[in-house]
């Protein structure tokens, strides 16, 4: 079995769940508790280190239907970065196991997530997590870990509340307005 895609692929606001989407039917009873994990950053403030602690208290839940495993919360997950884990204990209904682990970071913080996986402009709302160009309330965050995107902004003049960016950031001709703080990782 294979993993086609996951929620949330970056992150977001007042997350409750994550989800699996499988390539094929899955064995439902080799989705619990202990083959889909959620993982904080511990002290060191990174996903995928020695120090990450487990959140517990998730439900897996599977859905034929969608081939989707979701790992659901009461109530939503603090601010932070964190890593899903889905373990090679998960297996498809013919008895295949996944062939590692399957592993992917999300951030949640009250912020605009930018989700496209390719080049893509800042004025193109499908860009963004919440289906609206970022305004003057906004907090931005544009990391994405497993590809490198360059994000265009070519409007006149934005204004967003802060920025957090590890992918290339180019202004054409416009100004971006940024009054609460930048934290840039590349060019």
């Amino acid at each position: 079995p294979r993993v086609r895609q996951y929620s949330p692929v970056v992150g977001g606001k007042a997350l409750r769940s994550l989800s699996a989407y499988f390539d094929g039917p899955m064995d439902s009873a080799t989705l619990n508790a202990s083959s889909f994990k959620l993982f904080s950053a511990g002290n060191d403030g990174l996903p995928g280190t020695a120090d990450d602690l487990p959140v517990s208290g998730g439900v897996v839940s599977y859905r034929e239907e969608t081939r989707a495993a979701t790992l659901s919360f009461a109530s939503p997950l603090p601010d932070g970065l964190y890593r899903a884990v889905l373990t090679t204990a998960v297996a498809d209904l013919a008895g295949n196991r996944l062939t590692s682990e399957y592993t992917w970071p999300f951030r949640v913080a009250d912020a605009v997530f930018w989700i496209r996986t390719t080049d893509g402009l800042w004025s193109d709302p499908l860009n963004w997590n919440t289906g609206t160009v970022p305004g003057p309330n906004d907090n931005v965050i544009i990391e994405l870990s497993s590809v490198d995107v360059t994000v265009t902004h070519q409007a006149a003049t934005t204004t967003i509340k802060s920025l957090v960016s590890n992918e290339r950031l180019v202004v054409n001709s416009s100004i971006l307005q940024i009054p609460g703080g930048i934290q840039i990782g590349k060019n």
